[in-house]
């Protein structure tokens, strides 16, 4: 069975080890980019089912990415993460119809949640968590 693929664009090495990481043991295929200009290169050469894309990347910020790719024709559905809590990144993040929009720190679990409902693995991890708890009683 094929993995899923994740794009996760992210300038903080710290947060692009541990979620890529995170991810990856849960069952994902992770590729990770540090720009925005990698990202938009990444999205118009390969496939995937989700991009996780911090707002302020280098080079080129999510906005710029996201609205050049759909513009191409790229559907990847997008969940938009920011360390920055102002208001006016907020708007404009939602403003490109996120999946979801996480400000940082965020917890993995939560991420976890919300790219297995994106990509229809829900059910698979609810079943998962189901017999690790059974488990572990």
């Amino acid at each position: 069975m094929r993995k899923n693929r994740v794009l996760f664009a992210e300038d903080d090495t710290f947060c692009q080890r541990s979620v890529g990481r995170y991810l990856n043991i849960s069952g994902y295929d992770v590729s990770t980019v540090n720009t925005g200009g990698d990202a938009l290169r990444a999205l118009r050469s390969h496939s995937y089912d989700l991009c996780i894309i911090d707002y302020h990347l280098p080079g080129m910020d999510a906005r710029e990415v996201v609205e050049t790719v759909r513009k191409e024709g790229v559907n990847t559905p997008f969940i938009v993460v920011t360390g920055d809590a102002s208001s006016d990144t907020e708007r404009q993040a939602r403003g490109l119809s996120p999946l979801f929009f996480f400000v940082k720190p965020f917890d993995l679990g939560d991420l976890r949640a919300v790219v297995d409902h994106a990509v229809g693995n829900a059910s698979k991890h609810e079943h998962d968590s189901q017999q690790l708890h059974a488990v572990n009683g």
